[in-house]
């Protein structure tokens, strides 16, 4: 069976909080995944007592520990060559030699006295995606070690696709030449690399919910891995490549959700419906699941499916739904005015606005009318069939790739 190696860096961890995760449980339902990760308590020890702990289905860690290098020449002596060879090199326009603001700079530093482990069964593997490198975050682990990476890989035939985890850098260009296959959530991405010579056949243009997906999140590291290795392990249907509508339910507002349904039952496009609602709100006597379970079947029957997949978590606020939901509806317009990211695929509809709707203009997408909403949620769909999800490039990848000729 086809197996991923997938580079945790320790930098896109800080800034994610591993919310980037969304794309390896993505692709953990189809190929079992090893994440790699350094040493590093501090950032990792979340994600490996998560592992441990829920044991989730294809995904196990590898911790690449330390080793020594041994150079054949000492350190000045490797600065001291490239010095004589580049000093007739000078900036253009000024009279100082390139090797002052090179070596000293940045070659140095570069020098590793240590390397990491590669992980004994790497032969096994049938891909291997790491983080695009960036030159303009401070080196880590990630930095250095996808370079062994590389190396080993182009060793076995593996193929190694960059992924865009942080945007990438357009100020650098040779940095974004090593890999075989690129992964990028921007169209502004997808031209630079072209630009770059790149083929068209090697860079992929995912879906736009992974700009959301792949950003920075406010939330710990414990609450983005609890939601993402337990909570949508219940609804394993939002991994399948189809379009998750997510609707937020409101007890207050129950016509109005039933209008909603009335109107997705219209939507052409097929789609998977998960409404999402609180563990702790209740009537007198049901709670908010149950009153969902009960109070629309007949309104239910006739969505894809004929069933909702109910989402129960506190963690029911946009941030948390943008990680897997190509489209958003909520009946509330509360729900939404205080987010501060408005996204095209972010939606309220509410039939009882009608009269009100311009009391709320800070909401991009507030709609009254079921076919105003339906127009404009299939213009959303449509906009991403051209567009990749990030299961189907792995899976692309695996199946068809040809090791390249080295020139």
């Amino acid at each position: 069976m086809n197996k991923i190696l997938f580079l945790c860096s320790d930098t896109d961890v800080f800034y994610q909080r591993y919310r980037f995760f969304f794309i390896v449980r993505e692709i953990a339902e189809v190929f079992p995944v090893t994440v790699v990760t350094s040493e590093n308590e501090a950032v990792f020890s979340p994600l490996w007592e998560a592992i441990d702990a829920l044991s989730p289905k294809n995904l196990c860690y590898f911790v690449a520990k330390k080793g020594i290098i041994s150079y054949e020449s000492k350190w000045n002596a490797l600065v001291e060559r490239l010095r004589i060879d580049m000093q007739d090199v000078k900036l253009s326009g000024l009279d100082i030699p390139f090797w002052k603001v090179s070596l000293l700079d940045d070659f140095v530093g570069s020098l590793e006295t240590e390397f990491h482990q590669i992980p004994p069964d790497f032969h096994s593997f049938s891909a291997v995606i790491t983080p695009f490198f960036s030159v303009s975050r401070p080196p880590s682990f990630g930095g250095y070690y996808q370079f062994q990476l590389y190396k080993t890989a182009k060793e076995n035939g593996i193929p190694v696709i960059g992924v865009e985890i942080q945007t990438i850098d357009k100020r650098y260009y040779y940095q974004n030449l090593f890999y075989d296959y690129y992964v990028v959530k921007r169209e502004s991405s997808y031209g630079f690399l072209r630009e770059l010579g790149i083929p068209e056949n090697r860079i992929f243009l995912l879906k736009k919910k992974y700009s959301s997906i792949l950003s920075d999140s406010d939330y710990t590291f414990a609450a983005n891995l609890k939601f993402l290795f337990d909570d949508l392990s219940l609804i394993p249907e939002v991994f399948s490549g189809k379009p998750v509508i997510t609707l937020i339910h409101r007890l207050s507002e129950r016509f109005a959700f039933r209008e909603l349904l009335r109107a997705l039952s219209q939507l052409s496009a097929d789609f998977i419906p998960v409404v999402v609602v609180h563990p702790d709100i209740h009537t007198i006597s049901l709670r908010e699941k149950e009153v969902l379970q009960q109070a629309y079947q007949d309104e239910i029957v006739k969505l894809p499916g004929r069933e909702l997949l109910i989402l129960e978590t506190p963690r029911n606020n946009l941030s948390f739904l943008t990680l897997f939901s190509d489209v958003i509806v909520s009946v509330s317009p509360h729900v939404v005015s205080d987010y501060p990211f408005k996204s095209d695929s972010i939606f309220v509809f509410n039939p009882l606005y009608r009269h009100s709707v311009q009391c709320y203009p800070e909401i991009k997408n507030f709609f009254t009318e079921g076919k105003a909403l339906i127009s404009n949620i299939e213009k959303r769909i449509s906009s991403d069939q051209s567009r990749c999800s990030f299961r189907s490039v792995i899976s692309k990848i695996v199946k068809n790739h040809k090791p390249r000729e080295r020139k």
